[in-house]
């Protein structure tokens, strides 16, 4: 009995040391720099509610180009998983909602989170949402390299409320390994 499960117990780190070693992490090799926020301010004290409420997660998909070697039913899983991973992070975070203006602040959103592009009513992004995603597509991401990510925007809470999502359009993305993406 003892040898069988030690047989079973090599063999399920095996599957999971070759999980772990599928795709590695790009962030390592992002370089952003990030740029720290006001809060809006009433009588010079920062807006910052006492109640912790579950995170309202915003996309802005402005910098989301479809690249042309990309189909556009891999496009459309893409940005399903990135809505349903967001709707599974929504569930279980909660946060003080800090009321952000960024009303000015356009050059400054698209140069510390190296954007191309970015929505027209971005100065109410942290009105609405305790967090920005700017996703985009990174074709010198390394083959074996599924995503990156790193925050390029803060709060004066320290908190990071803005961030970049590099996705590897170089990967197959369909409905059937949709879901594996997900579950690593």
């Amino acid at each position: 009995m003892k040898v069988k499960t030690y047989v079973l117990f090599l063999f399920l780190i095996s599957i999971s040391i070759n999980k772990i070693n599928c795709y590695k992490c790009g962030a390592d090799k992002l370089k952003l720099k990030y740029k720290k926020l006001n809060s809006t301010e009433i009588g010079g004290k920062r807006r910052l509610d006492k109640e912790f409420t579950s995170i309202k997660i915003g996309v802005d998909y402005s910098s989301f180009i479809k690249p042309s070697s990309l189909s556009q039913e891999s496009y459309d899983n893409i940005k399903y998983l990135i809505e349903e991973t967001i709707k599974e992070f929504q569930k279980f975070l909660k946060v003080q909602h800090e009321d952000i203006d960024l009303t000015g602040e356009k050059d400054t959103i698209k140069n510390y989170c190296n954007l191309d592009r970015l929505g027209s009513n971005y100065q109410n992004f942290l009105k609405i949402n305790d967090v920005i995603i700017f996703p985009s597509f990174d074709l010198e991401l390394d083959e074996d390299v599924l995503a990156a990510s790193t925050f390029c925007l803060i709060a004066q809470s320290k908190r990071p409320v803005g961030g970049v999502i590099y996705i590897n359009p170089k990967l197959s993305f369909n409905i059937k390994n949709t879901n594996t993406y997900m579950n690593r």
